[in-house]
């Protein structure tokens, strides 16, 4: 869970959201109109036993907007600022953080919004 909170803030530095505000970590208020949702998985990141401290997992994005357009721009933003390979933020050595799918839209049954999920595999060490 540690990568997620550093992603959550690379975007808030990068201004694509405001912790707190409009991005959380696995999960996101019901009534929050527009927001990202970092969410983990809910068995835990796998732990490379023969390459410690290395995690291989995969992580989904979740863009919420009462406009599809608008939320699927946003996937596609945020996936850009987040793809990288072989980089430190903070504490976190992210080997390789790449998208896995194309941004996937589908209706909120609440609130008339719509939600934007996009799925990410992830390899990072962490101290």
């Amino acid at each position: 869970m540690k990568h997620l909170m550093v992603l959550a803030d690379l975007l808030a530095s990068e201004n694509l959201a405001e912790i707190g505000v409009d991005i959380f970590i696995n999960t996101i208020p019901a009534d929050t109109v527009k927001g990202i949702m970092l969410r983990g998985p809910l068995i835990g990141d796998a732990i490379d036993q023969e390459q410690l401290p290395v995690r291989d997992t995969r992580f989904q994005v979740i863009v919420r907007d009462p406009s599809d357009k608008a939320g699927y721009d946003r996937s596609l933003e945020i996936a850009e600022a987040i793809t990288m390979h072989h980089k430190w933020v903070d504490d976190v050595y992210f080997i390789q953080l790449v998208p896995m799918t194309d941004p996937v839209s589908y209706r909120r049954s609440e609130g008339g919004t719509v939600e934007t999920s996009t799925q990410f595999k992830v390899v990072f060490a962490r101290p």
